[in-house]
């Protein structure tokens, strides 16, 4: 039993009853009202929170698990409510996006656009389309629905965020696969693309040509089988479906009732995301032209290399016969035949020029120490005589079986296949080029480049024997010039011997002409003993100065023999000389005979002019002018005789004119007067020689030029070098 409560304690326990009475009713009503969404009980295992599932529960469940993001948005555009799709969307967690302003997730250059759809009037609603940035700082395409609503004391806005993500990319998507399947019908090569079966579920308009049918949903390797040129090994769709890719490999295709087809195959699979292989490209193009025109090129260039083998081959062979051997090996290598032989049509039958070593080692034409027994003789007959007669190539590769057929001799190889080429010279066969066992056969490719190789044999053959022609003439011509040009050496020996006599004869004179004057003076000195003994002033004075008198006479008559002497010594090197000093040495060794008549000699020299040459020569040149000169003065007796010598320099060339004035050269002989034997003078007078042998040995001996002309005084003679 319950004891009695002081009243005061009853009365302050009724207000306490009445007070809580007072708050339960008032919770009860909000949660009525759906304004409390979970309340806290306290208890023995502590506080715990009940939530509580108002009307209002499915609409949030909605919005926490639809797709798009969500938010509630203040009037300044700070995010009060978000859900997880919109945190997700931005890459921030929940708690860090709520007080965040949206604002911040969107570029500036759009956040006008978002302020005016924030700043909506009431009841409208809005949809941009916007690029929201991440966390990460990722561009994100969505679709901004922005409703705006009353709140106490104000207004917020509602979002939608959509994420236009996938959209996007669909739509990439799909515009690539357009843009695949463009590519792919308006291609100019065959392209397919299979399946991970090796289906073809996609083939450009080439591809369907090229097989002839409609090739979808058909196996690869059956509407194109494929082998590689290079192995031999078939192609197989399952290689690049494993992931082998094939890149510019060549292939051979042999489609039904064509020809078989050559293309260039790339082959690589394709991959999902995750790598897996789920189908593969193949792209096939057709060079067959290509490869044709490579190899008909490759032919041309092969037969210029032969031709030009053969022409060198023309050149360089010591013998017909080994011209023959080099122009049958040749014709083997161009044809990849293993032996041949090259035969030539004579008055006398057909013989061979040259037979390979296989087919030779078998015939008769050995001796038993293995060396050729001489020529070999053919009769026009079996297959290589249809071609001798019939004037045309012939090919078999059938030989058992060809109807030209006489069957083999004695130890011949096999014959196994045959081309066999006419030689032609003007359109008359002349010979034959033979080749045999190439293998796999012989087809219009060899017999073409054998018939384009056929014509520089001809005229190789043409151009040995022309040589061995012309060496003949060599030969001969060779002897008569050898023959000739003794006769022409002993002519100019002669022609120089006659020369040197007559100079001779001319210096004899001369040194006469200079002896006499010393030797007057020397008997006088000897005569002067006698006549100072009779008159007593003979004493050791006298004789001291007489002897010294004497032996300058002497030795003066000495350099006189020894100028001319060095005059008549040959030359036998080129030196450098004083070109001024030879010509004053060669007047004086003939200013004795210029005193009559009287000449005046006037020597001009710019400088002292040094040439290379024989100066003994080059004086005898001088020689020979100034005599003629002087004979030309005293023939004319011209009052006044002289005689000019200009020595001078041309740019790199020594000039050396001797001019007279006995009035020239007579215009009818101006232009022989270097021949040989020509003279204007009588017998007695005047050989013919002088001039040819002063221009032979100034043009010939010396390289340089000698001409005459006539001035308006007389003849001017030039010397260059």
């Amino acid at each position: 039993m319950v004891g009695e409560l002081p009243n005061d304690a009853l009365l302050q326990e009724i207000a306490e009853l009445k007070s809580r009475l007072e708050e339960a009713e008032e919770t009860l009503r909000a949660i009525g009202r759906g304004q409390v969404d979970a309340f806290v009980v306290s208890g023995a295992d502590g506080d715990q929170v009940f939530t509580l599932k108002g009307a209002d529960h499915p609409y949030r469940v909605l919005v926490e698990t639809m797709n798009e993001g969500a938010a509630t948005l203040s009037e300044d555009g700070t995010i009060l409510y978000g859900n997880q799709r919109l945190a997700d969307l931005l890459g921030v967690q929940l708690k860090q996006l709520i007080g965040t302003k949206l604002a911040w997730y969107v570029t500036p250059m759009q956040r006008p656009l978002l302020n005016a759809l924030l700043a909506l009037p009431l009841p409208g609603c809005a949809t941009e389309e916007i690029a929201l940035i991440t966390e990460q700082g990722r561009s994100v395409p969505v679709i901004l629905c922005c409703c705006p609503f009353e709140v106490p004391g104000g207004h917020g806005v509602s979002v939608v965020v959509t994420d236009l993500t996938l959209q996007k990319r669909t739509g990439e998507i799909v515009a690539s696969e357009r843009l695949a399947s463009s590519i792919i019908e308006q291609a100019g090569e065959a392209i397919v693309v299979c399946d991970e079966r090796g289906m073809v579920i996609r083939a450009s308009r080439v591809a369907h040509a090229l097989c002839g049918e409609n090739p979808l949903l058909r196996p690869f390797n059956e509407l194109f089988p494929l082998r590689f040129l290079v192995s031999g090994q078939p192609f197989s769709i399952f290689s690049p479906l494993q992931g082998d890719s094939t890149r510019g490999s060549e292939v051979e295709f042999s489609p039904p009732a064509r020809k078989p087809l050559q293309l260039l195959l790339n082959a690589t699979s394709l991959k999902d995301s995750q790598g897996a292989a789920i189908g593969c490209v193949v792209s096939m193009t057709d060079f067959t032209q290509r490869k044709q025109m490579e190899e008909a090129i490759r032919r041309k260039n092969a037969v210029l290399e032969g031709v030009s083998a053969v022409l060198r081959a023309a050149l360089t062979a010591p013998t017909e016969h080994d011209l023959a051997r080099a122009c049958l090996a040749i014709a083997q290598q161009l044809t990849q035949s293993e032996f041949g032989f090259i035969g030539e049509v004579r008055e006398d039958g057909f013989q061979e020029l040259a037979i390979s070593n296989p087919g030779w080692d078998a015939c008769s034409t050995l001796d038993c120490q293995g060396h050729r027994a001489g020529s070999c003789d053919f009769a026009l007959h079996g297959i290589y005589g249809k071609v001798i007669r019939e004037g045309r190539s012939h090919v078999t590769n059938d030989p058992l079986n060809d109807p030209s057929r006489i069957g083999l001799p004695g130890g011949h190889p096999p014959l196994e296949s045959f081309l066999g080429v006419p030689l032609f010279r003007n359109s008359r066969v002349i010979g034959m080029i033979a080749v045999a066992n190439r293998q796999g056969g012989y087809t219009r490719s060899q017999q073409e480049s054998l018939e384009l190789l056929a014509p520089a044999v001809v005229e190789a053959f043409l151009r040995k024997r022309a040589e061995e022609d012309l060496k003949k003439l060599n030969a001969d011509l060779e002897n008569r010039v050898n023959q000739r040009t003794a006769e022409l050496r002993e002519k100019d020996q002669l022609l120089l011997l006659q020369s040197r006599q007559a100079a001779m004869g001319e210096m004899i004179g001369n040194i006469a002409h200079q002896w006499r004057h010393p030797l007057n003076l020397l008997g006088l000195t000897v005569q002067q003993f006698l006549l100072f003994y009779d008159l007593g002033h003979f004493d050791r004075g006298f004789v001291s100065q007489s002897v010294s008198k004497a032996m300058e006479l002497i030795e003066h008559m000495s350099r006189t023999i020894d100028d001319f002497r060095n005059y008549f010594k040959p030359d036998k090197v080129k030196v450098d000389f004083n070109v001024r000093e030879t010509v004053a040495g060669a007047l004086s060794l003939i200013r004795g005979s210029l005193q009559t008549p009287r000449i005046e000699i006037e020597l001009n020299a710019d400088k002292d002019l040094v040439i290379h040459g024989y100066p003994n020569e080059f004086a005898q040149v001088l020689i020979n002018i100034l005599i003629n000169a002087r004979d030309a003065l005293a023939e004319r007796q011209c009052p006044a005789p002289k005689v000019t010598i200009n020595i001078s320099r041309d740019c790199e060339t020594t000039v050396v004119t001797v001019a007279d004035n006995a009035g020239g050269v007579p215009g009818e002989i101006i232009d022989k007067i270097f021949d040989p034997y020509f003279s204007t003078k009588s017998p007695q007078l005047g050989t013919g020689v002088g001039l040819f042998m002063s221009k032979s040995i100034i043009e010939r001996n010396m390289g340089g030029r000698l001409a005459v002309r006539n001035t308006e005084l007389g003849a001017e003679f030039r010397i260059e070098i």
